[in-house]
């Protein structure tokens, strides 16, 4: 798609226009949210300096279509943050390289900080149940397999779950993790 390959300046206006989108034809919201949600996880498959930038648009204009009604969607946001779950789980039950690498990489990481973010937003209190279960599921990947090898995964996961925790103003012992 355009919003995820293009130019930026047809970047930026693909994602105005499914915002619009979004916003005229209400009965397809969801529909647009989860296809831009796959688009998104399939673009941060190869993150590196040259398409972060791009990353990060489709990051906030995601953020923007899941808020623009999060009763709607809070559904469909669950069910993505318990897919990540069930992921950790299963590599947890079976430690094999395959699993690992669902883990392990840098599109999990971009999809915990999506949601997390979007836990960040004003008017995200209709997630609020998700807030917990989203710090311990990035808690629990520091847990998981100790090594210098998943430092920057580490660190990036301990920044989400600090971020979440700073603007919905709770507070979730992480001390324990940080001492690895």
């Amino acid at each position: 798609t355009i919003w995820s390959s293009a130019a930026e300046k047809n970047r930026i206006h693909s994602a105005v226009a499914l915002l619009k989108f979004c916003k005229n034809f209400p009965s397809q919201h969801e529909t647009c949210a989860r296809k831009m949600y796959l688009t998104f996880l399939k673009s941060c498959k190869s993150i590196s300096a040259h398409n972060i930038h791009i990353l990060s648009l489709m990051t906030n204009s995601l953020i923007e279509i899941f808020a623009m009604n999060i009763d709607k969607l809070s559904c469909l946001i669950f069910s993505k943050i318990r897919n990540l779950s069930e992921t950790v789980r299963v590599a947890v039950k079976d430690s094999s390289k395959e699993n690992l690498k669902k883990v392990y990489c840098w599109q999990f990481c971009a999809a915990i900080k999506l949601w997390g973010l979007l836990m960040t937003k004003p008017g995200s209190e209709k997630i609020a149940n998700l807030v917990s279960p989203t710090i311990s599921l990035a808690m629990e990947l520091c847990c998981f397999q100790v090594s210098n090898f998943y430092g920057p995964f580490y660190l990036q996961m301990v920044r989400i779950a600090l971020e979440i925790m700073e603007k919905n103003q709770i507070f979730i012992r992480i001390n324990h993790i940080l001492g690895h």
